[in-house]
């Protein structure tokens, strides 16, 4: 399957017309402004998140990763096996 394939078969099995030279990008848009008119309808709003690395979830997570790849980091072999038990 080629790249965006999944994207195609989703919108066709929704019934969603889309043109077949469409990107992977210009997908992805058009499922967002269907999203937006859908949560519309419904008097909702759908807030998007920042970029990956400005988005502060992304960046706490990435500190809890950090700090807890810190702590278990060790050259005890004993150590090491016994974190595997």
């Amino acid at each position: 399957m080629e790249k965006g394939g999944y994207i195609q078969n989703w919108l066709t099995s929704k019934e969603i017309q889309y043109d077949e030279d469409m990107v992977r990008a210009e997908l992805l848009s058009l499922i967002m402004m269907i999203t937006d008119e859908l949560a519309k309808s419904q008097n909702k709003t759908v807030l998007g998140l920042p970029p990956y690395k400005l988005n502060p979830i992304e960046v706490v997570w990435a500190q809890i990763k950090n700090e807890m790849a810190l702590e278990m980091y060790t050259t005890d072999l004993d150590d090491v096996r016994g974190r595997g038990a």
